[in-house]
């Protein structure tokens, strides 16, 4: 790889780490942007309460999958144009429901409770190539237990 002073963007490599493919076979659609661990038989949601499930997260999945499609599942990285509410800027984390919320999990908020655990997935950005797209920065960390 050479240096290029003129580049401007993140390059390709950075974009994201290797991706995993998995089956969903939850008996439903899984949605762009949520968090799921792999198991035996494919990918699965995630449950905040179930400390194994805390140590099994695989990554995000970058686009819906299907029930009883395949998809890629992104560890780390950047996952391009997602469909969100959330602001630019905003933190994500894994919600009590398996979904992504951008409110920071404490107890009593919106059905955490002792024990359940804290994961940051990552933040919100700006599309590189469209401004007025959103993308996710994935970059899992576990806050720990409440």
């Amino acid at each position: 790889m050479t240096y290029n002073p003129n580049f401007v963007g993140i390059p390709p490599l950075a974009r994201s780490v290797a991706a995993q493919n998995a089956v969903n076979n939850t008996g439903s659609t899984i949605a762009q942007a949520t968090p799921v661990k792999l198991t035996e038989t494919g990918m699965a949601l995630i449950d905040v309460s179930v400390e194994a499930d805390i140590d099994a997260i695989a990554g995000v999945t970058k686009a819906a999958v299907t029930d009883p499609g395949q998809g890629e599942i992104v560890p780390g990285g950047i996952i391009e144009n997602i469909s969100t509410t959330f602001n630019v800027g905003d933190a994500v984390y894994i919600s009590k429901t398996g979904e992504l919320t951008n409110q920071k999990p404490t107890l009593g908020l919106n059905g955490f409770q002792s024990g359940d655990f804290m994961v940051r997935i990552g933040s919100i950005a700006k599309n590189t190539s469209n401004p007025l797209l959103k993308d996710l920065l994935v970059l899992i960390q576990i806050g720990g237990q409440l």
